[in-house]
């Protein structure tokens, strides 16, 4: 149904469902508007202005300032809530509360806070190379390209870091090591323990070989020359071979040709 109120200075209209179930007598204040109905059985929102206690227009109307003064007419509901949220306390429970306009600047304690925080000291210190700062990611003292301080007696034997000769490729004073490669010596051959055929020392072997055998290439011989028999030796391709065969000293040409020398 359609209802039209006229007020002093304000009037009205609007439509409202009005069941049998509210009985005989109607309080419009707790009773909705709802949409005009456009004669399809369809509701249409409320349109034109509001009145009464509404100000503006629907279907948007709010609460007129005249309504409001009414309710809190000398302002002191306003004021007591703008001095609410000015006050720095206002219910007795902010002694330990931070501002926030403060920026942290009212921290009892910054250290404690950093400590808490799990921050170490290098929070509160400026980047920088002077001694108290912190160094950035592309400090030049961090580079590799910095000229090293000198630090060899740190790696001599009794120092704080000390290298094994095998680990910079040198060679050991004592005891054995495994050389790979060739070793050239200029000037001197080092000095070996002795000659002795048996010995584990393969250069010690070979110079007993050197002082006790006739040299390949040719050279006096003193003392007698021993030969082991054995069978007849392949034809040599130039020269000659000479072997012992059942106590007999023989000669192979590379022609073939095996002459006697000296019968058993």
């Amino acid at each position: 149904m359609a209802v039209d109120e006229q007020l002093t200075g304000a009037r009205r209209t609007y439509w409202i469902d009005l069941p049998s179930a509210l009985g005989s007598t109607v309080d419009l204040a707790e009773v909705a508007p709802v949409s005009q109905p456009d004669g399809t059985g369809q509701s249409l929102p409320p349109t034109g202005p509001a009145g009464g206690v509404l100000s503006g227009s629907y279907p948007n109307p709010i609460l007129a300032p005249a309504a409001v003064a009414q309710f809190d007419a000398a302002g002191a509901a306003s004021s007591a809530v703008s001095a609410h949220v000015a006050a720095a306390d206002p219910h007795g429970d902010r002694a330990y509360a931070l501002a926030k306009t403060a920026n942290f600047s009212d921290l009892p304690s910054p250290a404690a806070a950093r400590a808490n925080l799990g921050l170490g000291t290098a929070a509160a210190l400026n980047v920088g190379t002077a001694p108290g700062t912190v160094a950035a990611g592309d400090d030049a003292r961090l580079s590799d390209a910095r000229t090293p301080t000198n630090h060899a007696s740190r790696h001599a034997t009794g120092g704080t870091d000390p290298l094994a000769p095998a680990a910079i490729g040198a060679v050991a004073l004592a005891g054995d090591q495994v050389i790979n490669g060739e070793k050239t010596f200029n000037t001197a051959i080092p000095v070996l323990p002795g000659f002795d055929p048996a010995f584990g020392n393969q250069a010690v072997r070979k110079a007993w070989v050197d002082a006790t055998f006739l040299p390949l290439a040719g050279g006096t011989l003193t003392g007698a020359l021993y030969l082991n028999n054995s069978s007849a030796p392949a034809t040599p391709a130039s020269g000659g071979v000479l072997w012992v065969e059942g106590g007999t000293l023989k000669h192979k040409s590379s022609t073939g040709t095996v002459t006697v020398i000296g019968p058993a």
